[in-house]
Order: C-alpha cells, then structure tokens, then sequence
C-alpha cells in the first residue's frame, strides 16, 4: 500500500464526514450514522494499512 493513496483516501472519508451536513438538507437523524459509516471506513482503511505493514 502507498502512504501517498492512503492518506488522500482517508482524508477523502474524513471530508465526506465533516461535508455530510452539507449535502442539502439531511435528516438530522441520519447524519451521526452517516459520519459513523464515513469514520469506520477510514478506520478499516488504516487497519489494513497497518496489518499491510505488519507482514514487511
């Protein structure tokens, strides 16, 4: 894995996170589940980033 690829993905996750009240008018109720989702997603990235590191 690429340090380059993962740090523009996961800051691609956490823009879409903090955007996540931006995109028009959303259900307040779905936006902490949405952020959720964008977090865990950056979380699993970094994981396998790190279990990628593990095996070198």
């Amino acid at each position: 894995m690429d340090p380059a690829s993962i740090h523009i993905e996961v800051e691609g996750l956490l823009t879409r996170a903090r955007d996540v009240t931006a995109d028009g008018e959303p259900d307040p109720s779905e936006i902490i589940p949405r952020q959720a989702q964008l977090l865990e997603q950056a979380h699993d990235l970094l994981v396998q980033a790190l279990a990628t590191v593990d095996k070198i």
